[in-house]
């Protein structure tokens, strides 16, 4: 399978401890929450929490958008 980009690794889990993701724990295991990251300019402007608010997440995060907000 070809990717457009890098697909890097955490096996440590590292990266969800140091960017305070909430994690569900789920049969034994660790998963980071379905989230949305809205970036610009390459950093990370607003994160969405998909699963909190499933009928608001696509209208919050197009109030992101320039032309929308």
């Amino acid at each position: 399978m070809h990717l457009p980009i890098p697909l890097p690794s955490d096996a440590d889990e590292t990266s969800p401890g140091a960017l305070r993701l909430p994690m569900l724990p789920l049969r034994g295991m660790r998963l980071i929450r379905r989230l949305l990251p809205i970036t610009a300019d390459g950093d990370i402007r607003k994160v969405i929490d998909a699963a909190h608010r499933p009928d608001r997440h696509v209208a919050d995060a197009l109030q992101c958008l320039p032309e929308h907000g």
